[in-house]
């Protein structure tokens, strides 16, 4: 998140991360981005939970209702 946030240059705390893994939902926290997860691949909607996301949802595809 970092060296994309260096790229584009937007802060961290500016941008929003989807992912499906417990790994991607603590790196995007870990950079003061927002997280988005989906129970749509690697974990359930439990495990990430315990991640703590910003915002959970079934698919990535169901973002679209909130534009």
């Amino acid at each position: 998140m970092y060296l994309l946030s260096k790229r584009l240059k937007i802060a961290c705390k500016d941008m929003l991360g989807i992912g499906d893994a417990l790994i991607d939902i603590y790196m995007y926290k870990s950079s003061g981005a927002k997280a988005l997860g989906v129970q749509s691949g690697v974990n359930t909607a439990e495990e990430l939970q315990k991640a703590s996301p910003d915002f959970l949802l079934p698919f990535a595809g169901d973002l679209n209702a909130y534009f």
